[in-house]
C-alpha cells in the first residue's frame, strides 16, 4: 500500500507522518485528533486540496492533487480548539448567558420597584394637590365673600355721595401744605408722566384725613386756590415769577387725582400746567375738596401747536390720555410725544346722560375719563388754514405751478395687491420751467425739504424729470396712503405730476428715484468707462464722448452720484449738508431718511400688547407697563392681563 508523508501546521508545530493514500479525510482528521486533542467537528484543513473541501468520505489518493501525489509530500495548516478549551468556551458562553438573565431580571425587578415608588408618588402628589387647591378654594371663596362685602359697603358709600354730595369731606390744607412745582429739587422730578397728568403727590396726613372719612378710591379732588392763605415758601423753596391770573375775582378750579402720598410733610407737588391755570406760586394755599366726577363720552380737545397735525388721534385717546384721571373745562393739559411737550385746551366735555332731566340740562363742566369709553374730537385752528391735498389717482397726470420755495401738497393710495405680483409705483415730476423737487411720507401729511419731513425724496433730474420708484423690496413700503409734496427750489417753477403702477423689471431704479445700474452695451464690444457719466463707450468714440460729457456732467467726490453740472452747487448744499436728528445725531440728507426709519432710537416702533406706535428707546417701559394692563378677550369677553391674553387663548380657546 503506497504511503504518502504529511506535514500538517496547527499553533506554530509541524506534525510529520505517513498515512496511505487509500485513506480518508476522516482517518488523517482522526490521526490529527490523537495528536492534538483537537475533536474532528472542530477541525479544519486549509491548503489540503484547492477549492472547496470534500467530504470526509473521500479518499486522500482521489482529492490530492497530482503534484502533490508525484512528490510524495502534501503541506497544509490546521485551525481547531482542543477539547478542554472548547468545553471551557461552552462553560464561558453558559456563564454569561445566565449572569445575562440574572442582570435582565435584576434590571426587571427594580424597573417595577421603580414603577411602584413613582405610582405611590403620583397619588401622594395628587392628594396634595387636591388638598392645596381646597385651600385655595376656601381661600379664593372667603376672599371673594370678602370683596363683595367691602364692593356693597363701597357702592353704598359712593350711591349716598353721588345722592347727596354734601356727604363728599372738604379738607382745608392750605394752613399747612405749601405747592411746588415738580423741579429736579424735589422728588417730583423722579416720577415718570408727572408732569402730563393730572395727579398730585400729597403727604400722608391727607391719607389718613381719606381713610378716616372712608373717601372713595380712586380720589377725585377739585382743587381751588386759598386766597386767605399766606404764601410760606420755605428756604429751600425754588423761586419762579409770578403766574397771571386773567380775572382773580372769578374762582377758577381744576380736578386732580393721586399719585401717591410720598410728599413731605406741609408739602404738596402738582403739574405744573395746573399751577399755570389756577394762578398759583410757590407756596400758595390750595383746597382740596373730594368730589365724585360723572363718567366722561366725549371730549374736544384745541392743540395749540401746528406740529400736532402729524400725531393721529388714536394715539392721543389710548397712549396719552392713560395718564389723566379727569378732564375739566378751560384746563390746557399738556401730552408729550416723541420728546416735543404739546399744550391742548379742554374745549368741551361731555358725560354719560343721567338719569335726570335737570343733570342733562346743566351739563357737566369736569369728567371722569378711567374706564370709560371716550370719544376724542381734535378742534384744530391750523386745520382749515392748512393747504388741500389733490388726490392723484394711479396713472393721473397733474399740472401745476409754484412760486420760489412753495409747496403743493398731493395723495394717493396704494391698495393691497396679490403677494407674487411684482409690482412699482413710480412718482415722476417734470419740469416745464424752474427746478421742482419731490418728496413723498407715509406718515407725515405735509412733506418738506427738511430731511425730518419726508421718507422719499429726488431733487436731481434725470432727462429732465425727477423720479421716485416704490417696490415691494423697499421695507418702507407698504399699501396704505402716501402723502407728495412738490416744492420749488430758488425760483419759481411749473410742473407736471404723474403717479404710475409699473411691472417690476431686473434693473430697478432705487427709492431715491436715481438709477440703481448703468446700461451696458454688448460685450462684443470693445468699450471703456466714462468717468463723467460711468456709461460703456465704444473705443472709437470715446475721446469726443469725454470731451463734451465733462461739460455737461458732474461727478459727486464724496457719494459718486452722476448729474448734470448746473445741479453741481444744489446737489452739494442739499445732499451732503448736516442735519440734527432728534436723538443728536448729524447726518447728511440722503443718510438721515433712513437712519430716521431703520436705527434712530427715537424711531416710532408698534407696542407688542397694544399695537400703538411709541419711540423705540421707550418702549421697553412702555410693555412693561402696558402688559400688566387688562383687555376683554375677543372670544370669551374675560378680563385677561394683556400679556396673558395668547397663553389664554391658545390654552382655552384653542386658537393658535
Amino acid at each position: 500500500m503506497a504511503q504518502h508523508h504529511f506535514i500538517i501546521k496547527w499553533k506554530g508545530t509541524d506534525y510529520d507522518f505517513d498515512m496511505p493514500v487509500e485513506s480518508t479525510v476522516h482517518q488523517l482528521k482522526r490521526h490529527m485528533e490523537l495528536l492534538t486533542n483537537v475533536p474532528i467537528n472542530y477541525q479544519k484543513l486549509i491548503g489540503l486540496v484547492k477549492g472547496k473541501m470534500p467530504g470526509d468520505h473521500e479518499t486522500l489518493g482521489s482529492i490530492l492533487p497530482a503534484s502533490s501525489l508525484n512528490s510524495g509530500t502534501t503541506r497544509c495548516m490546521m485551525m481547531g480548539s482542543p477539547v478542554e478549551e472548547v468545553d471551557r468556551m461552552m462553560v464561558d458562553e453558559v456563564m454569561a448567558r445566565d449572569k445575562h438573565e440574572q442582570e435582565m431580571e435584576e434590571e426587571r425587578r427594580r424597573a417595577e420597584e421603580r414603577a411602584r415608588l413613582m405610582a405611590i408618588q403620583m397619588e401622594e402628589e395628587r392628594h396634595r394637590r387636591e388638598e392645596r387647591d381646597r385651600i385655595t378654594r376656601e381661600r379664593h371663596e372667603a376672599m371673594r365673600l370678602e370683596n363683595e362685602a367691602r364692593q356693597r359697603e363701597w357702592e353704598e358709600r359712593r350711591t349716598q355721595q353721588e345722592v347727596d354730595p354734601s356727604a363728599s369731606v372738604r379738607l382745608e390744607l392750605t394752613a399747612h401744605t405749601l405747592v411746588y412745582s415738580s423741579s429736579p429739587a424735589h422728588t417730583a422730578s423722579s416720577k415718570p408722566h408727572f408732569e402730563t397728568s393730572d395727579k398730585l403727590i400729597l403727604p400722608p396726613s391727607v391719607l389718613e384725613t381719606v381713610m378716616q372719612n372712608r373717601l372713595i378710591f380712586p380720589l377725585t379732588f377739585r382743587i381751588t386756590k386759598d386766597n386767605s392763605s399766606p404764601i410760606l415758601a420755605p428756604s429751600s423753596a425754588i423761586a419762579t415769577p409770578p403766574i397771571p391770573v386773567d380775572d382773580v375775582s372769578v374762582q377758577i378750579e381744576t380736578h386732580a387725582g393721586v399719585l401717591e402720598f410720598t410728599a413731605p410733610p406741609v408739602i404738596a407737588f402738582m403739574p405744573f400746567w395746573m399751577m399755570k391755570k389756577l394762578g398759583l406760586e410757590e407756596g400758595d394755599g390750595i383746597i382740596l375738596e373730594s368730589v365724585h366726577l360723572p363718567k366722561g363720552s366725549f371730549v374736544k380737545l384745541k392743540p395749540t401747536s401746528e406740529e400736532w397735525e402729524d400725531i393721529p388721534a388714536q394715539e392721543l385717546l389710548e397712549n396719552k390720555l392713560r395718564h389723566y384721571q379727569s378732564l375739566t373745562l378751560g384746563d390746557t393739559i399738556a401730552i408729550q410725544h416723541r420728546g416735543k411737550t404739546f399744550q391742548l385746551e379742554v374745549l368741551q366735555v361731555q358725560a354719560v346722560e343721567e338719569s335726570s332731566a335737570d343733570d342733562q340740562q346743566q351739563g357737566a363742566t369736569a369728567i371722569s375719563i378711567t374706564d370709560c369709553d371716550l370719544n376724542v374730537e381734535i378742534d384744530s385752528p391750523f386745520r382749515d388754514d392748512a393747504p388741500k391735498h389733490v388726490e392723484v389717482d394711479l396713472g393721473e397726470t397733474v399740472q401745476g405751478t409754484l412760486e420760489a420755495e412753495h409747496l403743493s401738497y398731493f395723495t394717493f393710495v396704494v391698495s393691497n395687491w396679490p403677494t407674487d405680483t411684482q409690482l412699482s409705483i413710480q412718482i415722476s415730476v417734470a419740469s416745464q420751467s424752474g427746478d421742482p423737487d419731490l418728496f413723498i411720507s407715509s406718515q407725515i401729511h405735509y412733506p418738506a425739504r427738511d430731511p425730518m419731513r419726508h421718507t422719499w425724496a429726488s431733487t436731481v433730474a434725470k432727462g429732465g424729470v425727477k423720479r421716485i420708484t416704490l417696490s415691494q423690496d423697499d421695507p418702507r413700503f407698504h399699501p396704505g396712503r402716501y402723502y407728495i409734496a412738490v416744492q420749488a427750489y430758488k425760483t419759481a417753477a411749473s410742473f407736471s405730476l404723474s403717479v404710475e403702477l409699473l411691472e417690476s423689471s431686473g434693473g430697478s431704479e432705487n427709492v431715491l428715484g436715481t438709477s440703481s445700474s448703468t446700461s451696458t452695451l454688448s460685450t462684443q464690444l470693445d468699450v471703456q468707462i466714462c468717468p463723467h457719466c460711468a456709461k460703456e463707450i465704444p473705443r472709437n468714440v470715446f475721446p469726443m464722448h469725454e470731451a463734451r460729457c465733462a461739460r455737461l456732467n458732474f461727478v459727486c467726490p464724496q457719494c459718486k452720484a452722476v448729474m448734470p453740472a448746473d445741479q453741481k452747487a444744489k446737489h452739494l448744499e442739499l445732499a451732503h449738508a448736516l442735519y440734527p436728528c432728534e436723538c443728536g445725531a448729524q447726518l447728511e440728507t440722503d443718510v438721515l431718511p433712513l437712519h430716521k426709519e431703520f436705527e434712530c432710537p427715537r424711531r416710532l416702533v408698534k407696542c407688542a400688547f397694544c399695537n400703538l406706535p411709541v419711540p423705540s428707546d421707550e418702549r421697553s417701559n412702555h410693555q412693561t407697563d402696558c402688559s400688566s394692563r387688562t383687555a376683554n378677550c375677543p372670544h370669551c369677553a374675560k378680563i385677561i392681563m394683556r400679556r396673558d391674553m395668547k397663553t389664554h387663548i391658545i390654552a382655552v380657546h384653542r386658537i393658535d
